[in-house]
């Protein structure tokens, strides 16, 4: 093996890069990589070396460069073989980056905070992953990875992909309107997580497995609500008599809602189903529920009564930082 303390000081000492890298070797019997730790300089423009004193770069942690504030733009080593999950987090001027061909592992959600970031693209040689559009995806392009939280306006799913995976949507602000094709039988819930400006979803007539009316997604046979619009800008909404489930974070964060009617027939509130929906001030919960999900009413400062049969049953902290009144039916 090559003498590997000698390398990194020789590298140090005749370039800048270490003063703006915090690294750390990974070694092996008959190898020895770099895996870059923290980003610490301030430039809009940063170039990431394929390697130091001939050592490989093929890894980037999780918040390598997180919170670099001035960060416009980064080239990325063409050895690059992983990416952590929040390497960028924060970086609120990113406006593109590029995948080189290397790249095997993206973990989750890189991009948490990147609120300029229009254009995710792929070396066209990548085996893993690619991109249409500057949309993050698959090879085949079957799943959805991450689309870029800069975009604003509505954005129509290619019919290609099956799978909306987790944190796709994450940070997409001014995302306003989002159609699902007909072949989409997968979708993360917290794939919407702060899509503040969405308005609503369209699906696919033919799509077999999820449904909307009037913007709000729900499975095909309209019996599990699955997700209530951010952005949606009704004050009042009425569940239809359909509904007999309620999906964990379904109306989570839904700040513009005074007031939500449940139908007799609901069988199941999930966890933080209504979770910081401040505008909320009432709840009727139907005789029909069997039981509501931990923190399901959890940070609604402005919820003053609560309406409820005995028999319903209520998870750990269901009404977490409710200091009203609680109505019982029987």
């Amino acid at each position: 093996m090559k003498d590997v303390n000698g390398i990194i000081e020789k590298t140090y000492e005749e370039t800048n890069y270490l003063g703006d890298f915090n690294i750390k070797l990974e070694k092996s019997e008959d190898s020895c990589t770099v895996t870059i730790e923290k980003y610490s300089g301030n430039s809009e423009d940063v170039f990431v070396p394929d390697n130091f004193g001939g050592l490989p770069v093929t890894a980037i942690e999780w918040r390598t460069f997180g919170n670099c504030k001035n960060l416009i733009g980064i080239t990325l080593p063409q050895s690059l073989a992983s990416i952590e999950s929040w390497a960028f987090y924060g970086c609120e001027k990113l406006e593109n980056i590029k995948f080189p061909k290397s790249l095997v592992n993206i973990g989750q959600n890189p991009f948490p905070g990147c609120f300029s970031l229009n254009e995710i693209n792929v070396d066209e040689q990548n085996p893993i992953y690619a991109s249409c559009e500057g949309v993050l995806f698959d090879k085949k392009r079957t799943t959805l990875i991450k689309y870029p939280p800069g975009r604003k306006g509505d954005y129509n799913i290619p019919d290609s992909v099956i799978t909306i995976g987790r944190d796709a949507f994450d940070d997409c602000r001014e995302l306003s309107l989002l159609r699902i094709p007909k072949h989409i039988m997968s979708i993360y819930l917290d794939a919407f997580t702060k899509c503040e400006g969405l308005t609503g979803f369209m699906v696919d007539e033919n799509n077999p497995r999820f449904s909307s009316i009037d913007g709000v997604l729900f499975h095909k046979e309209e019996k599990t609500l699955l997700l209530y619009p951010r952005g949606k800008g009704n004050t009042n909404y009425l569940v239809p008599d359909s509904v007999a489930h309620i999906r964990n974070g379904a109306f989570k964060e839904c700040k513009r809602l005074n007031s939500i009617t449940l139908p007799e027939g609901l069988e199941l509130i999930e966890a933080e189903a209504f979770c910081k929906c401040e505008g909320l001030t009432a709840i009727s919960l139907p005789v029909s529920l069997r039981y509501i999900g931990e923190d399901a009413f959890k940070e609604c400062p402005n919820l003053e009564t609560i309406t409820l049969s005995r028999t319903t049953k209520a998870g750990y902290r269901a009404f977490d930082g409710f200091s009203g009144k609680l109505v019982y039916r029987d």
